[in-house]
């Protein structure tokens, strides 16, 4: 009677509770494989220019200088010269 009509009821329930745990199951893996692909170090050049953050930030004191001495663009050229030349670093 009615105990069989609610107890194939609660099954369907049952039945629609896994398909949804399965479901959830799946997303939670891809989005713990994107998460794992995102943290992957990359190359530079996998990166667009656009999308390179700057991996070095200098800050360079200045005061004019007596006779008008170019010692910041010496410092400044010196720096870039030493710097790495290719992207991947």
């Amino acid at each position: 009677g009615d105990h069989q009509g609610e107890a194939e009821v609660a099954r369907q329930q049952a039945r629609r509770f896994e398909e949804q745990l399965v479901e959830l199951r799946k997303e939670n893996e891809e989005i713990r494989k994107t998460l794992q692909r995102s943290l992957e170090p990359k190359a530079a050049s996998e990166i667009p220019n656009a999308a390179r953050e700057p991996w070095l930030t200098l800050g360079i004191p200045t005061v004019p200088r007596k006779d008008n001495l170019r010692y910041l663009e010496e410092t400044v050229d010196g720096i870039i010269a030493q710097l790495p030349k290719d992207a991947d670093h």
